[in-house]
């Protein structure tokens, strides 16, 4: 069982967050994922390997007498420091296989130099998705480009191409976090994502839309969250940002 619940986990069948993921304080969870991932890389030699990361739901791991234990052996005070662990983990596996992770911002924010230090030269990107708060926003991709992480910037307020193109009540689309049209996504320039002072802007690698499937249904649909806002999301990647010139 890799799981931190102690009874068997329930496939989804909506989108959503569980809490029945992989037990970072399960040394077994560590040993599948090295075979699994070993045979993974065999069969599709890239140089980079997406870790997710994010999303760790809260109680999952506190509540695990596995995990509560671990996190005491190894000297780890919270959930916080776990995951820290878990991802430092996944990035020296993936190194011995002469891979680099990626992963979401969960795994190259609010955490201290020291990790930065040791994880951020085994990461080839990180999605930056902000927050609702577009300042906090501001402070992750402040804190991934002053931590040495190169970020791929994924706003959902631009680029989350599932959202609704207007508050129309018969427009498809999900609204959690408002509504995109192809001006809205013409008007994520990365760099905005951090303050002008940021001599390393230039190491943002650029921008990248979501279409989310859990709410297709249709080809046709598809291709109405796609466009026009993908014309947008074309010109965005190819003239970055206006402000500033990339080396």
């Amino acid at each position: 069982e890799l799981s931190c619940k102690s009874e068997p986990v329930e496939v989804m069948i909506i989108n959503g967050v569980s809490d029945g993921i992989l037990c970072a304080g399960n040394e077994k969870t560590f040993e599948f994922l090295d075979k699994l991932l070993g045979e993974i890389t065999a069969l599709f030699p890239s140089k980079k390997f997406h870790i997710g990361g994010d999303e760790v739901p809260g109680g999952a791991w506190s509540g695990s007498p596995a995990a509560t234990a671990f996190k005491a052996e190894h000297g780890i005070e919270d959930d916080s420091g776990l995951h820290a662990y878990w991802v430092e983990r996944m990035a020296e596996m993936m190194a011995r296989k002469g891979v680099k992770i990626a992963g979401w911002q969960d795994i190259a924010t609010d955490y201290n130099d020291s990790y930065s230090a040791r994880v951020a030269p085994q990461v080839d990107y990180v999605n930056l998705w902000v927050d609702r708060n577009f300042r906090k926003g501001v402070k992750h991709g402040s804190m991934a480009l002053r931590s040495g992480f190169t970020p791929l910037i994924c706003d959902f307020g631009h680029f989350y191409l599932d959202f609704a193109h207007s508050t129309h009540p018969e427009e498809e689309g999900l609204n959690w976090g408002g509504v995109i049209d192809e001006f809205k996504t013409l008007d994520g320039y990365a760099g905005n994502v951090a303050p002008r002072s940021d001599a390393d802007k230039t190491r943002i690698l650029g921008v990248q839309g979501q279409l989310w499937a859990e709410t297709l249904r249709s080809d046709s649909q598809m291709e109405r969250y796609l466009f026009p806002r993908l014309f947008a999301l074309a010109e965005r990647g190819w003239n970055a940002d206006t402000t500033f010139t990339h080396g």
